[in-house]
């Protein structure tokens, strides 16, 4: 599913199913002990009923329930999915039992027939059943009674169709269809109550998510903008001084016993390079505090924006090589300070992909290339780091997701840079494979 879709039909039976192998499993948990409990009590009616075959038919019972005790224990031990398929298998091993007792006893003429609607009744009831499941269930259960009271009558030479056994079937089809009917019901309730639930969750976390991307966002704009004041005081205190040495080194470069002296030379070109780097650091502080809206695009070469968020990511790529491949008369229209923090994000996220890297003899290299394509510009950021796995590649865009150590990142930067690609009509995408190592890239207008 797309950051921006709503909740798609795979996604909701998706979660539908694993919500019912879980419901089944821990119903049919219950279900098997209620199931040991009857089997075993109901033998009593084998010493008074039948009390000739009472010892054979306990023997029977005792066996069905250590089955079923072994069914129980291997659930409780493990997670099944396919519950369903275990539960139709408890329900025939207990009409595997009845069609025994039914056997062993009258035949057609015996009361145990009933415990057939019994148990159908009460699986369908318990577990969370689909119609199919019920149905196959119902002539499974039809087919082996007829097949018992069959082989008995043969066995006994008596009749196989008697107003007895036309009873018992009408009420085994009775039940059964009544089975089915509610069975089919209650699970398009189930399905309808689930859906409603999980949407209202789904919109629950999602509406949560924007909240904290809000206040996030709320909480770096005040950053941003105790960093501007920082940067206001810091220009005013600067740019005196600055101004003033800028002034004494032309006015050294005019002397001419420095001009005769090569060695002196040198260092007021050194002291001059140092102090328009200063210049530049100030100016693109200022710049960086004080972004402009979105909405208020101006039209910049793009390799201006991306050599202002080098000079910011200098100090953490140092021993990283950095390659620009930008022809310096491509344009862009946008907010170029919200297009350099995008890029001081994506270049600061490929300098730790690199750090990572453990292998001997490796050599860190950020690629940074734009070219234009249509109407747009594709600006792109490559790296030879760890890069990523489909899972992480999957949720790399979402608030809060970080792969940094605790302490190193709220995981906002990429989730932030998204929202400012998006608002100037644009998309932050990414690939990666893990090992190799990642591009992220966005287009901007013309």
């Amino acid at each position: 599913m797309s950051r921006d879709n709503e909740i798609n039909d795979n996604l909701l039976k998706e979660a539908y199913r694993n919500h019912c192998a879980v419901l089944s499993q821990a119903r049919l948990q219950i279900t098997i002990i209620l199931a040991i409990a009857l089997v075993m009590t109901f033998g009593v009616l084998d010493f008074i009923v039948y009390p000739k075959v009472a010892a054979d038919l306990l023997s029977i019972r005792i066996i069905t329930g250590i089955i079923l005790a072994l069914i129980f224990t291997a659930l409780r031990r493990k997670q099944y999915h396919n519950s369903n398929f275990i539960g139709i298998a408890v329900v025939l091993l207990i009409f595997f039992l009845i069609d025994i007792l039914v056997f062993f006893t009258e035949g057609m003429s015996s009361p145990y027939y009933a415990g057939l609607n019994l148990a159908l009744v009460a699986f369908s009831a318990m577990l969370p059943w689909q119609s199919y499941e019920t149905l196959f269930s119902f002539v499974v259960m039809l087919f082996s009674y007829l097949g018992v009271t069959f082989s008995y009558a043969n066995i006994n030479g008596i009749e196989y169709v008697t107003p007895l056994l036309i009873n018992n079937l009408f009420f085994l089809v009775s039940v059964g269809i009544f089975c089915i009917v509610a069975t089919y019901l209650n699970s398009r309730l189930r399905f309808r109550e689930f859906s409603l639930n999980y949407s209202l969750d789904y919109n629950l976390k999602k509406e949560t998510l924007k909240l904290q991307s809000t206040q996030a966002q709320l909480v770096q704009s005040e950053k941003m903008s105790a960093i501007g004041n920082l940067s206001a005081g810091l220009l005013h205190e600067v740019n005196n001084p600055l101004n003033y040495t800028m002034t004494a080194i032309q006015i050294m470069k005019m002397d001419p016993s420095i001009n005769a002296d090569p060695e002196l030379q040198d260092t007021v070109k050194d002291i001059e390079e140092g102090m328009i780097r200063i210049k530049n650091i100030v100016t693109d502080l200022r710049a960086f505090a004080y972004p402009e809206e979105a909405d208020k695009k101006n039209k910049f070469p793009i390799l201006n924006a991306v050599e202002n968020a080098l000079r910011f990511t200098a100090s953490e790529c140092q021993d990283v090589k950095r390659i620009v491949n930008i022809d310096e008369n491509l344009i862009v229209s946008a907010s170029k300070t919200h297009v350099v923090q995008v890029l001081i994000n994506l270049i600061s996220n490929a300098s730790r992909a690199i750090k990572r890297v453990s292998e001997d003899n490796y050599k860190g290299v950020i690629t940074i290339e734009a070219k234009e394509e249509g109407s747009r510009v594709v600006v792109s950021v490559f790296d030879n780091g760890t890069g990523m796995s489909e899972a992480t590649l999957k949720r790399v865009f979402d608030p809060f997701f970080t792969t940094n150590e605790v302490g190193k990142g709220m995981g906002l930067g990429l989730s932030v840079s998204h929202t400012i690609v998006k608002n100037h009509g644009g998309n932050l995408s990414a690939t990666s494979k893990l090992g190799e190592g990642s591009r992220f890239f966005f287009d901007l207008g013309v």
